[in-house]
Formats: C-alpha cells, structure tokens, sequence
C-alpha cells in the first residue's frame, strides 16, 4: 500500500466528436460532390486512388467506381466517417451517323438508363428502347442516364438518304449491267 504522499494525478480532456458529415455521398466517374462538416478539421481517402478528397474543402471527386470511407479529423484526432459510392459512366454504342428515314438503335453498356434528343425537331430517340429516328438534317446531341444520375451524351448526324440508283436492273445470265447513284458511296 502507498503512501498518501506518492501520489500523481493526470487531467484528461474529452473533445467532442466532430459533427455526422452532411452531403450527397454519390457521386459519378469525373464528378464532384462536396461533404461538409463543422469545421477546423482535414478531409481524407480511404482509397485515394477510387476517390480524392480535398483535404480542406471535403470536396470528392470519383475516380473509379466503387466503395470508399471518407473521413474527416479534428485537430484533436477525433474522427468521423461516412462512406461514398463511386458510379460507373455508362458507354453508348451504334450507329452516330444516320440516314434520314432510316431508324437505328443506340445502345448503353449498363441498362436501365433512359435516353433524350437535346433536338428532338432534327431526331427524337425513344427513352427506353434507344431507337433514334432523324425528322430533318443536322445534328442533336443524345443523353444517357443512369438512374443514379450518371450519364454520357453523344452527337448523331441526320444525313440524306443517297439518291435513288438508277440503270438497268433487269439482264440476263451471264451478262453485266451498270448501276449509278450520286458519287461518294461504296457498293456492296
């Protein structure tokens, strides 16, 4: 047993957690989305790589699509965390450039998206199936979007049909014939 005299005593200091951090936490490939806190403190990735945070603006930019835990920290070390979901962009494929008169499908890599002509007077596109369809000549840029948000746009061209070709189309077995239609084409 001790002695009253050898003694030592130690303060302790309880901080306060910082607040539950504030914001949208998705966010798309190449985008932004910024968390907030109370203040003071130092944003940080767990995953730098899959999300970057700014270290004093809690602004996160998504790099590849995943999970990944932002946290921010106190001077005093204390922390809190949320987790931010990283979307993938989806990709379109088809035809970009389209004869006016002739329908053609575009297509997304990931489903459930849905699909918007910024010119619908030159192509209008259905918004689910993707088939575009030019009205007039020139250009609309088309939108997919995912229903997380994420979208990726593209530019179709509502080109002329070629003209009509002409020549005989009617010859017998073993002899040729000429077909012509305005120049530029290929003939298959």
């Amino acid at each position: 047993e001790l002695s009253p005299s050898c003694l030592i005593t130690a303060v302790v200091t309880v901080n306060p957690q910082p607040s539950p951090i504030t914001g949208t936490t998705q966010v798309c490939i190449g985008s932004n989305t910024t968390l907030t806190d109370a203040g003071g403190g130092t944003w940080t990735s767990s995953i730098p790589a899959l999300a970057s945070a700014g270290a004093g603006t809690g602004v996160v930019s998504g790099i590849v699509a995943g999970i990944v835990a932002i946290s921010y920290t106190l001077p005093t070390g204390c922390v809190t965390a949320t987790n931010v979901t990283v979307n993938p962009l989806p990709v379109i494929s088809g035809q970009t450039s389209i004869c006016l008169g002739l329908p053609s499908p575009l297509t997304g890599n990931i489903s459930g998206g849905t699909w918007s002509s910024s010119n619908p007077a030159v192509a209008t596109i259905g918004s689910i199936s993707g088939l575009i369809s030019g009205v007039t000549l020139g250009t609309s840029v088309i939108t997919y979007t995912l229903p997380t948000g994420c979208m990726i746009t593209t530019t179709v061209s509502v080109n002329p049909p070629p003209a009509p070709i002409t020549g005989t189309t009617n010859i017998c077995l073993g002899l040729t014939t000429t077909l012509s239609g305005i120049g530029g084409g290929g003939w298959y």
